[in-house]
């Protein structure tokens, strides 16, 4: 299946395209000139992330959040055991356990 266009339209398409990414590029290089004739050096390390660093910050946000889970499944049944047991007591001492 060919263009809608027939060869026409693919060059007026490819020509389009071409454009619209120049004009990111210039939008892009623009924001940079800025940033740094500003002086906002944050700005410029935020753009220039690359994907390793983003999986780093992934990983590490998990490893957070297993860390909290696993706080959490060692603190709870400590806490639900401690009334538990003082509540056992109670009951025992006051006579109600037999």
């Amino acid at each position: 299946m060919g263009s809608f266009g027939g060869p026409g339209g693919a060059v007026g398409g490819a020509a389009i395209g071409t454009a619209m990414m120049e004009q990111g590029a210039h939008a892009e290089i623009e924001a940079k000139v800025d940033a740094l004739t500003s002086g906002d050096v944050a700005a410029l390390i935020a753009q220039d992330r690359s994907g390793f660093d983003a999986v780093i910050d992934g990983i590490y946000r998990v490893l957070w959040l297993l860390g909290i889970g696993m706080a959490l499944w060692f603190v709870l049944p400590w806490i639900w055991a401690k009334s538990h047991v003082k509540k056992a007591v109670a009951k025992h001492i006051n006579g109600h356990g037999k």
